[in-house]
């Protein structure tokens, strides 16, 4: 974990009342959450991303977030690690997220850069075994680069039909989902495409299995879209350390929270409806911007630096 993470979250936690001004988060919606499972493994410190099974409905592959070592690990039911496998010819230089996809494929997203330095980031796919036992995964590389300069992401999707592959900035304005091409080289860069706005700071992805429906997730919210292009309907987390980690189960009907952290719990909630939930839709919408906007304007300078801070080194802004 990163020191300078660690020495920042008193912080954080003076700072996250004015975050969720920042953001727009204080109007989301409850939802009802119950304990899926907590990641038992003391080798998981920083579960960075949740992937569904291709293989079985119980099982959650997860990875460490920067510093780890090019691993994945298979999550049982019952939070225990069913095996762990090594990502053969892939860099763990800052893995953010994990997703499934078509022909029991597994994809890992390289894909963090805090300082907006990379000029390219790269995602790794593997195909997940049936059988469950420790080893070694050939992985395949892909280099992608954007069209408007680096950008840190921390979210991927993986269509479950197509195999195409989505990435989500995570900044606190102008963010943005990314498309790939729709045949990927492993020989040369793969540039990106910006489709549609996202909303700040999104810390993680996933598609349901219709391929149509997916999440985006902050850290106070989950945003509900039925599909590209359209207006998010949101409603607010559970109560997590710092929530990296959103998957749909396969049935589509169950959401997956995870965070950071040891010991660190996954809650999972029913996929909501605007009429079940009483949701507001497009939450991410011009009026949260201009409260945001606002908050900007009111803050002093000293609050700014401090914020500005935060969102480079810690969790609760805009870091891996």
């Amino acid at each position: 974990m990163n020191p300078l993470r660690v020495s920042l979250s008193s912080l954080a936690v003076l700072l996250l009342p004015l975050a969720l001004l920042a953001t727009g988060a204080a109007p989301a919606q409850a939802a009802t959450y119950r304990l899926d499972r907590t990641i038992s493994d003391t080798r998981i410190t920083e579960s960075s991303g949740l992937a569904r099974s291709t293989w079985s409905s119980s099982v959650l592959w997860t990875h460490n977030d920067s510093g780890d070592l090019n691993r994945i690990f298979a999550i049982a039911a019952d939070g225990t690690t069913k095996a762990t496998y090594t990502l053969a010819g892939a860099n763990a230089n800052d893995w953010e997220d994990i997703a499934s996809g078509p022909a029991h494929s597994l994809w890992v997203a390289d894909t963090g850069d805090n300082d907006r330095v990379r000029s390219a980031v790269a995602i790794y796919k593997v195909t997940e075994p049936q059988t469950l036992a420790t080893g070694t995964l050939a992985a395949t590389k892909y280099v992608l680069t954007y069209p408007d300069g680096a950008h840190d992401a921390e979210g991927l999707m993986v269509h479950p039909v197509t195999g195409r592959v989505y990435l989500v900035s995570k900044q606190a304005t102008g963010a943005a989902i990314y498309v790939a091409p729709a045949t990927l080289s492993a020989n040369t860069a793969n540039l990106l495409t910006r489709v549609a706005d996202a909303p700040a700071y999104v810390t993680a992805a996933a598609f349901a299995p219709n391929g149509v429906g997916f999440v985006l997730v902050d850290y106070w919210k989950a945003h509900i879209y039925a599909g590209l292009g359209a207006a998010p309907s949101s409603f607010a987390k559970p109560s997590l350390f710092q929530g990296e980690s959103v998957e749909v189960s396969g049935d589509g009907q169950t959401i997956y929270l995870g965070s950071e952290g040891g010991n660190s719990p996954v809650y999972a909630t029913a996929w909501p409806s605007t009429t079940s939930l009483n949701l507001t839709p497009g939450s991410s919408s011009t009026a949260a911007r201009n409260r945001r906007n606002a908050w900007t304007a009111r803050q002093s300078p000293t609050c700014l630096r401090a914020w500005a801070m935060l969102n480079r080194n810690t969790g609760r802004g805009s870091t891996s």
